[in-house]
């Protein structure tokens, strides 16, 4: 029985070890949601965004418009709640938060109490600064939510789980 716990607990660690974010900065300082103090407005990008790499998104969900304002009111309010040096405001701001969403997929996710749906997503993240000078750069590479009943509600978790990332960014 105790080599059974300890091969759980060791499983456990070496999974916890494993996970990483799913934020890849690719250009500029990685620290910058950590040091910069200031505010920032946000703008999705949809343009050319697929589901599953395959198909337009507006073919595939006919409530688009619901989807990407829920998904932008959650990434907006995940990431207020997490960062501890900038805020995401309306109107003048010091910087610009842009993110490109390049593919949604949705799967069933059966790990946890009560298996459901599930979204990921993948994209670029860029932050300008307010004469337009790119100050951070990043790949967005699979961003999963958890997994919650409601359609609209996957969406609302996967952005919310990259305004953590975002904010949490190091």
């Amino acid at each position: 029985m105790k080599k059974l716990f300890f091969a759980l607990c060791a499983l456990l660690f070496s999974i916890t070890a494993m996970a990483g974010s799913d934020i890849e900065v690719t250009q500029g300082d990685e620290k910058f949601f950590k040091k910069t103090d200031g505010t920032a407005t946000c703008v999705f990008i949809w343009d050319g965004a697929t589901y599953d790499g395959r198909m337009a998104l507006s073919k595939k969900f006919k409530n688009l418009a619901t989807l990407k304002k829920a998904s932008y009111n959650a990434f907006v309010e995940e990431f207020n709640k997490k960062s501890k040096h900038i805020q995401i405001v309306k109107g003048k701001a010091k910087y610009k938060i842009t993110i490109r969403i390049k593919k949604i997929d949705q799967y069933f996710k059966v790990t946890g109490i009560v298996p459901a749906n599930a979204t990921k997503m993948w994209g670029t993240l860029t932050v300008t600064n307010s004469a337009g000078k790119k100050l951070l750069v990043a790949t967005i590479d699979e961003v999963d939510g958890g997994s919650n009943r409601d359609p609209v509600g996957t969406f609302e978790d996967c952005f919310e789980d990259l305004g953590k990332q975002v904010a949490k960014l190091k």
